[in-house]
């Protein structure tokens, strides 16, 4: 007789004993009758009333029964609870336990299991029996499954024991509580944990998110398009997290060349990559024409006038040589310029026909010489440093920039010898200004050159520190105007004015280097990027284990 059909005839024994199922009393065969004698009347027997506790124990019972057998086992262990709330007996626990049992929910077994043994005590006819039982089923493992992405990733069950296996194999575990570990070099480790009860089975699936670091990159000019691995991640700057490794950086903008760069991450700090796209080159070539007319022109009615001085007084035929000066300076420089030509070669070779016009006339001025011989050897100077420098310049390839700075060099080094020379000259040697003035226009030039040399500087950033000296100088000489109180045979308000613009140049530069400092650098701002961030989610299955899972979320 199975374990559950004794449940079945001890609770209907029990009941019986109750004295709820009263069977009606056998009848005795009657004697027989004498002819003479009157039959007396049977008495019918009084039934005993019925126990209406008892009547929904067996309704509840005989529906478990019928759920059971169809393999209804829920519907049965409702049914078994009724039938023992009704009218508590132990046998009805181990229907329960076996029910439980047939759903693989062991722990619940085992729980009425030992209730029914509690409850029978040693009267349990079949005692060693579920003993035997209840030690089966704790020793049943609980079976956990954990796959993950990548493939090659090792999964670590901690606990009172450690298990590792691969991820999709079948670890078999004692019941506990577990931390499970997904690990792999390169990824973030997936944590989650569980508490395993005997015989049941557990899944899980994890998709590992690569390790990261922080990356900010720049772009000049912040209208540049960036990309990461060649895929499009923003305009103008950039900041994210990426995976760790090798990473290749790219910006491109309209009209100029793109720029790439690779970048290592790491996990720890922050990877800073600034991308400048090298603009097109302005072409130089129409200043360079330009100046070159002018300069032929100059140059042609200059020479004219110095070689012959009656021509001083023939204003037509002089203006008629430098109309054709100029047409030999334009024809020159156009055709001599037809590959093209830098802004930086441009400005260099304007810079130094003017540059070696000043000196030649400043070092004839020092020396003495006559007005005529002055110019003409400016004139001779300055064709020669032209000429020069359109030779050298090209194979110097200066940036517009550089130009830029070697000429304010030259002009601030011109101007502060000649107002030192002025708050401190006399009549008595009047050499000394152009000497002066000579000799601190080489120190600026040479002194441009290597500022130029050592930072990079754009020439919209060298106009504005040349703007803020000629304010300087233009309101020191304001100021000395403001203070003067009377002219004297010596002058020394000239000498006043020098020196108050000579101070006013100084501040003027410093004030204009000091303001401008971060001209040329990158102010963007950095923006905020949201990133998809994956969160663990558990979800239960249908065999009464759970399925963790990683999933992704905006943050």
């Amino acid at each position: 007789m199975s374990a559950r059909w004794l449940g079945l005839a001890l609770a209907m024994l029990a009941v019986g004993e109750a004295g709820v199922v009263a069977a009606a009393p056998r009848r005795k065969p009657a004697p027989s009758p004498s002819p003479s004698a009157t039959p007396e009347p049977t008495p019918s027997p009084t039934p005993e009333p019925v126990d209406p506790a008892v009547a929904r124990a067996k309704a509840a019972f005989a529906a478990a029964d019928r759920a059971y057998n169809d393999g209804d086992y829920e519907t049965a262990v409702r049914e078994y609870r009724n039938a023992y709330e009704a009218k508590p007996h132990p046998s009805v626990l181990f229907n329960i336990g076996q029910a439980h049992e047939r759903l693989v929910d062991y722990t619940q077994a085992v729980s009425y299991f030992e209730r029914y043994l509690a409850e029978m005590g040693e009267a349990a006819p079949d005692r060693k029996a579920v003993e035997n039982r209840v030690r089966a089923l704790r020793s049943l493992p609980a079976r956990v499954r954990v796959a993950a992405v990548p493939e090659d990733a090792v999964v670590t069950l901690h606990g009172q024991q450690d298990f590792q296996a691969r991820p999709g194999e079948l670890v078999k575990v004692p019941a506990g509580h577990y931390e499970v570990r997904v690990s792999k070099d390169g990824f973030e480790t997936a944590v989650d944990e569980v508490v395993a009860e005997f015989g049941q089975p557990y899944s899980f699936s994890f998709r590992l998110i690569p390790e990261t670091g922080r990356v900010y990159v720049t772009v000049q000019p912040r209208s540049a398009r960036i990309f990461v691995d060649s895929k499009l991640v923003a305009e103008g700057s950039y900041v994210d997290r990426l995976g760790v490794g090798l990473h290749m950086v790219r910006a491109e903008a309209n009209g100029r060349p793109p720029a790439e760069t690779p970048i290592l991450i790491k996990s720890a700090g922050t990877v800073r990559v600034r991308l400048a796209l090298e603009a097109p080159e302005p072409s130089g070539r129409r200043e360079l024409v330009a100046s070159a007319s002018v300069y032929g022109g100059l140059l042609s009615s200059g020479l004219a006038t110095s070689i012959r001085e009656d021509l001083k007084d023939r204003g037509g035929l002089v203006l008629g040589i430098g109309a054709g000066g100029a047409l030999i300076g334009f024809a020159g420089s156009y055709l001599g310029t037809r590959s093209g030509v830098t802004v930086g070669t441009s400005s260099t070779v304007i810079g130094s026909g003017v540059w070696g016009l000043v000196g030649g006339a400043l070092v004839a001025d020092a020396a003495g010489k006559d007005q005529d011989t002055v110019n003409a050897v400016a004139l001779i100077s300055s064709i020669g440093t032209s000429a020069g420098a359109a030779i050298a310049a090209p194979a110097m390839d200066l940036s517009p920039g550089d130009a830029a700075v070697w000429n304010s060099g030259g002009l601030w080094g011109m101007t502060t010898g000649f107002l030192f020379a002025a708050s401190v000259a006399d009549d008595s040697d009047p050499g000394l200004s152009p000497r002066l003035t000579f000799s601190s226009l080489i120190g600026g030039l040479i002194g441009g050159a290597i500022i130029a040399r050592t930072s990079e500087m754009s020439r919209a950033h060298v106009a504005l520190i040349d703007l803020a000296g000629l304010a300087g100088v233009a309101s020191g000489g304001a100021l000395a105007t403001a203070l003067r109180e009377s002219d004297t045979a010596d002058n020394p308000n000239a000498r006043t004015t020098a020196r108050f613009a000579l101070a006013g140049l100084v501040i003027g530069i410093g004030s204009g280097i000091y303001l401008t400092r971060h001209y040329d650098e990158d102010d963007s701002s950095v923006p905020v990027t949201t990133i998809a961030r994956l969160v663990p989610m558990v979800a239960p299955l249908p065999e009464g284990g759970a399925m963790a899972m990683w999933a992704g979320g905006w943050r």
